[in-house]
């Protein structure tokens, strides 16, 4: 039975959306980045996930508070 053209091909991984429970910040340079880690860090939240994309941007996800 041939997939539904709604389903990804399995080559591809899903991409799953950030969970409602996160905030994020995206496409930032590395500045941008560390001033937003140290402003999280100085508020008492820890990052999530610090992510370097293949553009040379970072992303950050922290927890929504």
């Amino acid at each position: 039975m041939p997939p539904s053209a709604q389903e990804p091909p399995v080559s591809e991984p899903a991409v799953a959306p950030p969970a409602a429970s996160l905030r994020s910040a995206e496409h930032l340079s590395i500045a941008e980045a560390r001033d937003l880690l140290d402003w999280l860090q100085g508020q008492g939240i820890r990052a999530h996930e610090v992510k370097l994309e293949p553009d040379g941007k970072m992303t950050v996800r922290w927890p929504a508070q």
